[in-house]
């Protein structure tokens, strides 16, 4: 069904499974009018699906001494499981139903919206954030990178039938990567992918690649005023390298020294 699939079996350290599911198509391919939307579609994941509620689903990972989260990227949606690895078996199939099954329920939408609303409403009083919006939109401009943060209308006129639209949308088996780590056989591990993900297939047409950054932007300045602020937030920037420039990860390592 074209999903790749990575196994890293790794002999030492704790007897843990660990399995991450991504997904392309993250803040990025938003709606123009949805900024955020990837955000509620991920951190909704987990919040029931068509056979677990949210609290079963709790009450599981914990029996199987693990946890799970859901992130959504610039250019993707991140599932993340780890177990004992005696419960390999539990939590791939786990994983699977919280990926391909979300029940998406009025009652959790409207929660994950005030709950989303509410750390927003916050962010906005902070000065770093502030400058984070402006910076983006500045290096950016129209590019879909630079209107990836929500606001408080785009998350107010979130629906479960859009989250569901979304959903169906972005989780394609042939756009998609599962990668397996820890105490488990390469042969058991593949076979455990292929019990639950096998049956996955996508309909209609992938997503459209975001296309590419202009390499210099018109260089700009923007005064961003927050009233009875008693610290100024400056950010410089411009346009980086591309993730898969044989450059990034020398690039990575040089900002880490510089600190």
């Amino acid at each position: 069904n074209g999903l790749t699939v990575w196994v890293l079996p790794r002999e030492d350290g704790p007897p843990m499974i660990h399995y991450v599911l991504v997904v392309r198509g993250g803040l990025a391919v938003d709606p123009v009018f949805q900024p955020g939307l990837s955000t509620l579609l991920a951190s909704l994941l987990k919040e029931g699906t068509a056979s677990r509620s949210a609290l079963k689903i709790a009450q599981d990972l914990q029996s199987y001494g693990g946890d799970m989260s859901a992130s959504a990227g610039v250019d993707g949606i991140t599932i993340s499981a780890s177990a004992l690895a005696s419960n390999a078996t539990r939590l791939i199939v786990l994983l699977s139903e919280v990926a391909l099954q979300p029940a998406y329920s009025p009652r959790e939408v409207e929660l994950g919206k005030l709950n989303a609303m509410q750390a927003l409403a916050a962010a906005q009083s902070d000065p770093d954030y502030l400058a984070r919006r402006a910076m983006g939109q500045l290096v950016f401009g129209t590019h879909p990178y630079g209107h990836v943060l929500p606001t408080q209308g785009s998350l107010a006129s979130v629906t479960p039938e859009m989250l569901h639209a979304e959903h169906d949308r972005r989780f394609r088996p042939d756009q998609a990567l599962l990668v397996v780590t820890g105490r488990i056989a390469p042969d058991q591990a593949f076979r455990l992918a292929d019990s639950v993900f096998a049956d996955w297939h996508a309909d209609g047409d992938p997503l459209s690649p975001t296309s590419a950054v202009p390499d210099q932007p018109v260089p700009r300045r923007e005064f961003v005023e927050r009233e009875r602020s008693v610290q100024s937030a400056i950010r410089i920037g411009r346009v980086g390298i591309a993730a898969d420039s044989p450059d990034y990860f020398p690039l990575q390592l040089a900002n880490a020294i510089l600190g």
